[in-house]
């Protein structure tokens, strides 16, 4: 992955983080299982960033 293309995927799962952390508790989304997503995103986005560190 080029850097452009890790930069365009940390800003689309950085949108996506604060999307679902605004709608989550909107729809009943219990905090738990809120926690576990907001983990996985948080994963996903250190994996790109690690990669655009290596470039």
């Amino acid at each position: 992955m080029s850097k452009e293309e890790a930069r365009k995927r940390a800003e689309s799962i950085k949108k996506l983080l604060k999307d679902y952390q605004e709608l989550a508790p909107q729809i009943g989304i219990d905090t738990e299982s809120q926690e576990r997503t907001i983990d996985m995103f948080l994963d996903d986005l250190q994996k790109v960033l690690n990669e655009t560190n290596e470039q």
